[in-house]
């Protein structure tokens, strides 16, 4: 169980560097950190998705609660400010947990206060439940909500943006802001609800400013609200979206409890280690901006709808966890996106609208669509919904589409994208992409032969023997092809990309889908060089460099404003999501065994251990390439929870192993 006592509750600046988020399945969530001070613009307990699963409004912030023991009144709330912090009621904090839920546990005067955090799946609703232990003592409650109306993205700076109007109702307030964004209802069960408008100025988050970016901001608070306390009450404070008539805030807390129960059995881990990342890897599974459909958000707090993100973490997330009809659903969902071969590199957050600007999108299609074959075996559903799209795209990559992508004659791929980065290291400095890739890339060609192989098995399976046979003949063209134009001899690794007669020889970790991916594209003697030059230049506890440090470009850590961070994220930074291609790797490299398997669970230990820092109970985005490998980004990163799953489950239990248990009660052995 992920907890921490009061040792650490206490220390403000350890604390508040151990975050929690509860997501609600439409796209909203709940996020701060274990002693309840908003350190991020991001933070907040109604995190509301408008326009599931998009368009983020920030809502509620966060409350301040203060609990009077025969008169005398104690903070429990935590705030900071410039050069102070207050109230300081971590100080009462004996302890917090994660599971099933964020809980607090506060103790003051010998009366104990447990307040735990849910959002209801599929509402925009938020509950907060306080359990009192008050013995004889005479107790009251009081809740002060501080709310904010802005998209989750800004910072509210005037009393403008907060104004709102306030109406009262029994168990019920609505404040209807004076401006495009929802109503927000606050249900209680408080003996009163006491209307007294205050503005909560220069509320600071230090990691905003640690990262460069405007840091202070307004919060208002329209009044509190006070419960009169028996031993053992029960005090309930509701934020939602949504007009209740009435709600049972037990049945509904004890539903999720029900089927976050369920998602763990389903799974066949056998560590509980790793019960944590099978809940985030249901956090990051929404519905779609249409009826039916199913889509995953690539990150909290900040990331949307990304395609490539989604195709890469779908194994770990979905098909790792028996969730197949999840799995189906995605895959239909992505598939009906698909326009001139190509797929969407993210949806816009404010519309929901595709955005077309990615080489390897439809690429990594291929993959999960492999993955989903090798899991379930079912070319019925490939066929029926998946095989028009997977044969679009085909034609449209070998006769051409955006970005002049298109098969050039020796079968490799290749693009002219001009100043829009299409490739994964998409990061732009001002108008132009900090790291230029076009022409024929590595990844991008390891992947495509891949599509090749993929659709050859497809074709297989259905009987289409011709069909087959021209696929293994193009893929078997782009093999010879990709070893003529990537290897570089004197390196002894491969190049990143090939431009006429541009050869960029940066050490990266691109490199590692030729070994890594289903269908290898390199001779053995190639791999085994390919991996020891990634294990001497770029492994590190948390995954890949983007970038050797031998090299003058390299950027050990991902710090400082916008510009600086940047200039790190694809030139040394770590990315924990390629420490799954580096499993395949190795196990392609050094085959199949316990010894194997044995290594690889040693590689994926510290990410696992991991789960109890930064974003509890999930994977960072990236590290620092430095030791001691701080993580940066985003604290739960669906590509990053998705890899280290599927790369757990692949490696310690296997598909097969899995597939026979099902099938009979014989036992199969556990990571």
């Amino acid at each position: 169980m992920i907890h921490f006592k009061k040792d650490v509750c206490r220390d403000f600046n350890n604390a508040t560097q151990y975050e929690w988020v509860e997501s609600n399945g439409i796209g909203g969530y709940a996020s701060s950190t274990i002693i309840g001070a908003n350190t991020r613009r991001y933070h907040g307990l109604l995190v509301a998705a408008t326009q599931p699963p998009a368009a983020r409004v920030m809502l509620l912030a966060k409350v301040e609660e203060t609990i009077a023991i025969d008169g005398v009144k104690y903070d429990l709330s935590c705030n900071q400010y410039p050069n102070a912090i207050f109230p300081e009621g971590n100080m009462y904090l004996k302890e917090f947990r994660l599971t099933p839920f964020p809980k607090f546990i506060y103790e003051v005067k010998g009366v104990t206060v447990e307040k735990s955090v849910m959002m209801v799946h599929g509402s925009n609703t938020t509950i907060l439940s306080y359990n009192i232990y008050a013995g004889s003592e005479e107790v009251l409650l009081s809740v002060r909500p501080l709310v904010n109306f802005r998209d989750y993205h800004g910072l509210t700076l005037y009393e403008e943006g907060l104004r709102c109007d306030c109406d009262v109702y029994e168990g019920a307030i609505r404040l209807t802001p004076r401006s495009h964004f929802p109503p927000l209802f606050l249900y209680h069960n408080a003996a009163s609800f006491n209307e007294s408008k205050y503005y909560y100025k220069n509320m600071e988050y230090q990691e905003e400013a640690y990262r460069g970016f405007d840091c202070h901001e307004m919060l208002y608070n329209p009044g509190y609200f006070v419960y009169n306390v028996d031993d053992g009450d029960n005090c309930v404070f509701v934020a939602s979206t949504e007009s209740y008539e009435e709600i049972d805030t037990v049945e509904l807390m004890q539903k999720e409890i029900s089927r976050r129960s369920k998602l763990l059995r389903d799974v066949s881990f056998g560590n509980n280690a790793l019960d944590p990342l099978v809940i985030a890897a249901d956090s990051f599974v929404c519905d779609g901006p249409r009826k039916g459909l199913r889509v995953i958000a690539a990150g909290y707090h900040w990331f949307s709808v990304w395609g490539r993100d989604a195709l890469i973490s779908l194994t770990g997330l979905t098909l790792s966890t028996k969730r197949f009809d999840t799995a189906r659903s995605l895959l239909s969902t992505i598939a009906s996106y698909a326009s001139e071969g190509m797929l969407p590199n993210r949806f816009s957050e404010d519309r929901n609208e595709p955005e077309y600007n990615s080489v390897d999108a439809a690429l990594w299609f291929f993959y999960a669509v492999h993955k989903y074959l090798q899991y379930t075996g079912d070319i019925a559903f490939v066929e029926r919904e998946l095989l028009t799209a997977l044969t679009k795209i085909m034609h449209h990559y070998t006769a051409g589409t955006r970005f002049g992508i298109r098969e050039d004659a020796d079968g490799l791929i290749t693009f002219s994208n001009g100043d829009i980065p299409i490739t994964w290291m998409d990061v732009r400095i001002g108008d132009a992409p900090l790291i230029r890739r076009e022409g024929k890339v590595v990844e991008v060609n390891a992947l495509w032969y891949n599509a090749l192989r993929v659709m050859a098995d497809v074709a297989g399976r259905l009987g289409m023997g011709k069909e087959e046979d021209a696929y293994l003949k193009r893929a078997e063209k782009t093999k010879k092809s990709f070893q003529k134009v990537f290897w570089f001899e004197e390196g002894g690794y491969l190049y990143d990309y090939v431009d006429g007669k541009t050869r960029d020889s940066s050490m990266r970790p691109n490199q590692v889908f030729a070994v890594s991916l289903p269908y290898g594209v390199l001779t053995k003697a190639m791999e085994k060089q390919v991996l020891a030059k990634i294990d001497e230049e770029l492994l590190t506890p948390y995954g890949l460099r983007t970038l050797s440090p031998k090299d003058p470009r390299y950027h050990g850590t991902y710090r400082g404003a916008v510009e600086a961070r940047d200039s790190a994220y694809h030139q040394g930074t770590v990315w924990a999501w390629l420490i799954g291609p580096y499993v395949d790797a190795y196990l392609k490299v050094n085959g199949s065994s316990k010894e194997t398997a044995d290594a690889c669970a040693k590689v994926l230990a510290p990410l696992i251990d991991h789960t109890r820092q930064a974003g509890l109970g999930s994977v960072s985005e990236i590290f620092d390439g430095n030791p001691p490998f701080h993580p940066r980004g985003c604290i739960s990163q669906a590509f990053s929870v998705g890899e280290v799953m599927r790369a757990c489950f692949e490696t310690q239990i296997g598909i097969e192993a899995e597939r026979k248990k099902d099938e009979s009660p014989q036992i199969t052995k556990r990571f």
